[in-house]
This record gives C-alpha cells, sequence and structure tokens, in this order.
C-alpha cells in the first residue's frame, strides 16, 4: 500500500510542478514587469550559471557538487528551448554531457563560452541537433580542479565585450599557471578579472585582487563590474567594484590597513556573498531600469538594480532590490526576455533532488527587440544591425561581420556609422571596435582620424591600445594629447595607452596625475571622492619599471609636496 501511496504523492507532485511553471510566479517585481517559472526540476537542477543566446535558447550549467562535494561526472549543460512562446520551456538536451564543475557561461555568435576549471572550453553544435559535437580548450590551468577541493573560490564567469575580448571572473584561489592555446601564460595569486581572445590567444591581467568573484558585467561602453565580498577583519560585507586596467582592488593585503593604495569600491553593502552580474540595455525594458547594472546576490537572497552616475574616470551607484531569489546568475536574449537563475532549496553541498529553478522576466508593456537573422542579412542591413538599440544584437552583428571578413563596403560603411555624430554613442563604439578587430594596426590612421571627435575621444584611445602587441606602433602623441583633455575618462584612457605601448620614454608625463591629494578615507563609509586617476597612473609608472622618474621627481619642488 505504502509505494502505491508514494508513487499517486509523486504523480501529484509532478501534476502540480508543471502546473505551476505555466502560472505566473508571484515574487515582488517593480510594476509592470511578468515573471514565469522557465524551467526547473526534474530538467534543471542545481544551475550554476546562465546564458542565453539572442535568438532565444537558454544555456544552463549543472554542477550537482554544488560548492564544495568532489564527486566525479556530477556536470552537464542543458539547452532549454520554448518552443511555443509561452514562457516555459518544453524540449531539453544535454548540450554537453560528462563536464567537470561547469561555472559560468556566455553565448556569442555561434559558440557557448564555458569556464568549467581548469579550463576555459568553447562548444558549438555544427548540425542543429542541440548537441555540443565541438569541445576546444582555449585556456587550462584556469583555476584548480575536483582533486584539490570543490569547485568554490576558484574559476568562475565569463562574458563578451564589444571589444571582442572575453572577460573573467576568477575567485581569490586564483591559479598557479593559465596557458591559452598561443602558449601565453598567466600567474595569480588571488582573484580579479582576466581576459583572452575568443581563439585561445593574448592571456592577459585585467584589473586584479579582488576576492571571490562570481561574474563580471560588462557594458556596451566597456565599464566592467562584479559584486564581492570580504572577510579580511572588516566583517563579510559586500563590495561593487568598477573594474579598469592595471587596478588593485586591494584583497587580502592591502584592503584593511593600506586602503590608499587600492582602487576603492564603489559601495559597501554590508554582509552579502555576491554571484551573477548583467549590464542590461535592451529595448523593451523602461526606464529606469534599462542601461543599468544588475547583480545578484546569494546570502541576501535578491537580485539588484544599480543605477550609476558618472564621476571623475568612474561613478557612483545606487542600489534598489529588483527581485527577491536565491541569485546566482542572470542572462538577456536578443527578444528582450530576462532569464535568471535561482538556488532554491540548496545549499553548498548536494541536498536531494528538488534544488533550483530558471525564471523568465519581461515588460509586456513595451514591444520587445526582434533579433534579426544574421545568415542571410545582406552588407547593408548588418551596418544596420550594428546601429541597433540592442546590446545583444550589436554584439552577434559583429561577430557575423568579422566571420564574413572585411570587403570594401563593410570597412566604408563601418567607418561611416564610426564617425557619425548623430548616430548613438554605443553604436559608434560598435564600429569602433569592429574595425579594429577585422584591420588591427591598419584601423589606426582612421582612428587618429577620430580623435578630434571629443564624444568618441576615449573609445579611440581604448582601441589604439587595444591590443598590447600593436600598441607599441601607435604614435605615443596621442596619449600624450589625452593627458591633457579635460574629461577624467579621456585621461584615464591616455595613462592606460601610454602604459600598453610600452613608452618609458614618456614615464616623466605619468607622474603629476599619479600625486594623491588629501581625500577622506573611504573606509569610513564615504565614497564620493574616488581616487581612480591617482591610482591607475601609479600603476602605470609601475608597469613602466618608471624608478628612474620618480627618483628624479625627488629633486622637484612641485612633485615632492
Amino acid at each position: 500500500m505504502l509505494p502505491a501511496m508514494l508513487k499517486t504523492f509523486w504523480f501529484l507532485s509532478l501534476i502540480s510542478f508543471y502546473v505551476g511553471l505555466s502560472q505566473p510566479m508571484t515574487q515582488d517585481l517593480p510594476a509592470g514587469f511578468v515573471i514565469k517559472a522557465f524551467a526547473g526540476p526534474p530538467d534543471i537542477r542545481y544551475p550554476t550559471g546562465v546564458a542565453a543566446a539572442p535568438t532565444g535558447e537558454v544555456f544552463v550549467s549543472v554542477d550537482l557538487n554544488s560548492s564544495l562535494d568532489r564527486e566525479p561526472n556530477r556536470g552537464k549543460i542543458i539547452r532549454c528551448v520554448d518552443t511555443d512562446g509561452d514562457g516555459q520551456a518544453d524540449v531539453f538536451t544535454e548540450y554537453v554531457s560528462r563536464i567537470e564543475s561547469p561555472r559560468g557561461l556566455c553565448f556569442a555568435g555561434d559558440t557557448l563560452y564555458v569556464v568549467n576549471p581548469p579550463f576555459l572550453t568553447a562548444f558549438r553544435d555544427r548540425d542543429g541537433d542541440g548537441l555540443a559535437e565541438d569541445r576546444e580548450i582555449l585556456v587550462e590551468g584556469l583555476g584548480f580542479d575536483l582533486s584539490f577541493r570543490g569547485a568554490d573560490h576558484t574559476s568562475n564567469g565569463v562574458r563578451m565585450g564589444i571589444d571582442g575580448w572575453l572577460y573573467l571572473a576568477i575567485g581569490d584561489y586564483g591559479f598557479l599557471e593559465a596557458k591559452a592555446k598561443d602558449g601565453s601564460r598567466l600567474y595569480l595569486h588571488g582573484g580579479g578579472v582576466v581576459r583572452v581572445r575568443p581563439d585561445g590567444t593574448e592571456l592577459e591581467p585585467y584589473s586584479l585582487y579582488t576576492r571571490n568573484i562570481y561574474d563580471v558585467a560588462v557594458s556596451p561602453r566597456l565599464d566592467l563590474f562584479a559584486r564581492d565580498n570580504t572577510n579580511d577583519g572588516k566583517g563579510w560585507n559586500t563590495r561593487l567594484h568598477h573594474f579598469v586596467p592595471l587596478a588593485n582592488h586591494g584583497y587580502p593585503r592591502l584592503y584593511k590597513n593600506f586602503a590608499n593604495e587600492i582602487l576603492p569600491p564603489l559601495a559597501d553593502y554590508g554582509g552579502g556573498s555576491g554571484t551573477g552580474g548583467l549590464f542590461l540595455s535592451e529595448p523593451g525594458f523602461p526606464e529606469p531600469f534599462n542601461d543599468a547594472l544588475y547583480t545578484c546576490d546569494f546570502t541576501t537572497q535578491a537580485v539588484y538594480v544599480h543605477r550609476l552616475e558618472p564621476v571623475e574616470g568612474t561613478f557612483r551607484a545606487e542600489q534598489e532590490e529588483f527581485l527577491s531569489v536565491k541569485a546566482i546568475d542572470l542572462d538577456v536574449d536578443g527578444n528582450s526576455k530576462l532569464y535568471v537563475s535561482d538556488w532554491r532549496g540548496g545549499g553548498y553541498r548536494f541536498n536531494g533532488e528538488e534544488v533550483g529553478a530558471i525564471s523568465q522576466i519581461s515588460y509586456p508593456s513595451l514591444p520587445p527587440a526582434e533579433f534579426p537573422a544574421l545568415k542571410s542579412a545582406s552588407t547593408l542591413e548588418l551596418l544596420d544591425y550594428l546601429g541597433s538599440a540592442s546590446a545583444v544584437c550589436r554584439l552577434n552583428t559583429q561577430i557575423e561581420i568579422l566571420q564574413r571578413g572585411m570587403v570594401r563596403d563593410l570597412e566604408g560603411g563601418l567607418k561611416a556609422l564610426a564617425a557619425d555624430r548623430a548616430g548613438s554613442l554605443d553604436s559608434r563604439v560598435a564600429a569602433i571596435f569592429t574595425l579594429k578587430q577585422a584591420l588591427g594596426v591598419e584601423a589606426t590612421p582612421f582612428l587618429l582620424g577620430l580623435y578630434d571627435d571629443v564624444v568618441v575621444r576615449e573609445y579611440v584611445m581604448r582601441a589604439l591600445s587595444d591590443r598590447q602587441s600593436e600598441a607599441r606602433f601607435v604614435p605615443a602623441d596621442i596619449f600624450l594629447r589625452g593627458l591633457g583633455d579635460s574629461h577624467p575618462r579621456v585621461q584615464l584612457q591616455a595613462i592606460i595607452g601610454l602604459a600598453r605601448g610600452g613608452f618609458v620614454q614618456h614615464v616623466e608625463a605619468l607622474l603629476p596625475f599619479a600625486i594623491e591629494p588629501n581625500k577622506k578615507p573611504w573606509l569610513d563609509g564615504d565614497y564620493s571622492d574616488n581616487r581612480i586617476i591617482p591610482h591607475i597612473a601609479l600603476k602605470a609608472i609601475v608597469a613602466l619599471n618608471g624608478y628612474e622618474a620618480c627618483l628624479s621627481a625627488l629633486t622637484s619642488d612641485a612633485l615632492r609636496k
């Protein structure tokens, strides 16, 4: 009798679950937003990350080891498809089987990029059957495998920027020696952001010494952010970081006792544990919830929206709760559907079968983006799509252009879009970095010609120094001119450009920017005085090994003060 009762209970529970999936969920959201249960057990369990393809397929990394367990063969990636458009996935395929510790992932072009420590791996489905036939390791040694410990605090998220770089969120265990496909190597004794080209070349540090960041959000204008926490003597507080090249965020050696030597966070929100992040810039979402940063927190069980106010070369950040859920990750597709993964029912180890869910969020009152058929698009259509209001559309259009190869019509159209002062800044930035990726050093004359356009000046300099192997061929004069600009973001990119170009002969020009005026200690809770330019200037001098200029400056009364 008991087995029959259990079967009946199981059957009714299953019916209840699927009926629940078809109904709107009741979590509190700002007015006008609608949330639906997109997927959950038994199809999706223990979702460590979520990535939306632009066309609406959703990829979920699943790891039954959670954070601390170490059993083999408990990871996979599930492809979820909503075939009838009701907001509930109804087709599930095991896109990747038998993968250890799948964490963060992103889908760009035709490729799913996955951080599965100690690897960064690219997966592709060539025949459209919902299964990844191609598996290419781009970076190895990226963290630690299960022979060391569970995946907690190891390598985590991945996002692609409009500059074509893959930005990786590395936990504070770092790595002893990461090696990319081209043989480039990197050592990291701590956490932070590193980056690599999507073909597995040019692995390099970006912004270092955070604690256990789980993800990195990348804006259309190439500002990077993450929610972090610290346990170095000031409590387990959550910090919001803005990442720029060369920065040292202080964990664990400098944060508490040498606060003047680090790049301060944008905010400290008290106790928490940061997880996913996304910069949302898509049609179909209303102000003030669009063109905004979103972060997840596992401990406070919420998704937050941050409005960012530019100040100096960085931002002031506000925080507002957007959704109450045990949030792990979030992503958006090309049709204005936002997906959130959560860890409901779960902890740090395997805790039974009914753990986790994926939600879909939309705003029906506004027309959504409509992702175009890029493969069949003409050259003129591609140029039009690169000017889209959708960041997802712009990024994937860029990839399509680069895959086709540069032809005269495309090159001319991209240059016209980049130089169009009536165009949106985001589309102009997309055009600048498409040209840079397609032409390499051959883009330099055109980019130099754009310098006089103050609106895109900082992006011109960023593109010129984007690839370190090419930055040394750029005239140093352009960066020296940037140091004299009135806009701090231009100054910031000029400082970074001099460092990336290896222009040690111009170190002396950086010294005035490295002088720090007396400011209030940010650890007292006042984040209004951000020292980003002095900090990055000092790190640029160190990167250039400019000790001789520093010693000479000791004889200068102006600098010595």
